[in-house]
């Protein structure tokens, strides 16, 4: 089983006893856990280019040592001078905003950096449910655009361990109970419905998505063999049908 460590964890907690306690059920039943870079209790971890301040993930990831999880590190969020903002300066209110493309280098290198500060890490998960890469214009993911920061990410770590196990994306998977409940089906369907197809990529063979998000997972998200590769295999459906 895992966990992911949100905005208020045990190493908030005041109460020495019920944070005792919490960090006991903690050992017993999470195997691994989960922890983002910025959000979900963590700082910006480079406010601007060149300044790093691990404090507030360096403790969360101490937190997951001392409970003996096996940690898995979220590449989710980007620091705002990387989608538009000021350097020197964090907005709260968007950070779940993509990096620029022109700024998927530099997210990159941000992703070895955390790499480089956390060797014992082998996990990592490139973003988060592909927050900021919805295209409103054709209305579905902008996968190509997330395969280009993922291909990137991907390169950087290895570059640093090439024992690094590197997963994504997942995203939200909808489902519909019929034609008229909106959406847009797919041919992904059974009793209980059938799933959205906005989330497919041009390049799926089959009936299958570009991920699904799933905690039953041990990573939070997809492991890819390859590069260039960041989908799952498709399900097993009863007809092959085309992406959208």
């Amino acid at each position: 089983m895992g966990v992911t460590h949100a905005q208020y964890s045990i190493d908030g907690w005041s109460n020495a006893e019920a944070r005792a306690s919490a960090k006991a059920v903690l050992t017993a039943t999470a195997t691994y856990q989960n922890q983002h870079i910025m959000g979900w209790g963590a700082l910006n971890p480079q406010p601007r280019p060149g300044v790093y301040d691990w404090s507030s993930l360096d403790k969360r990831m101490a937190l997951i040592r001392s409970t003996g999880g096996t940690p898995v590190i979220t590449l989710c969020c980007a620091p705002d001078w990387m989608k538009g903002g000021q350097a020197g300066e964090t907005d709260w209110k968007r950070l779940e905003a993509a990096p620029d493309r022109r700024h998927y280098r530099d997210f990159a290198e941000l992703a070895a950096a955390v790499a480089r500060r956390y060797p014992d890490v082998t996990h990592y998960q490139v973003w988060n449910e592909l927050k900021g890469f919805w295209d409103e214009k054709s209305n579905r993911w902008d996968a190509a655009a997330y395969t280009d920061l993922y291909n990137a990410v991907y390169d950087a770590l290895k570059a640093v361990d090439p024992a690094i196990a590197v997963g994504g994306p997942y995203v939200v998977l909808d489902t519909w109970s019929g034609g008229r409940a909106g959406g847009h089906a797919s041919c992904l369907a059974g009793d209980w419905g059938s799933s959205t197809s906005a989330g497919w990529t041009s390049s799926t063979t089959g009936c299958g998505t570009s991920a699904g998000r799933t905690s039953s997972r041990s990573t939070r998200g997809w492991a890819p063999a390859t590069r260039g590769s960041p989908r799952p295999r498709a399900p097993p459906a009863p007809a092959r049908c085309s992406a959208p």
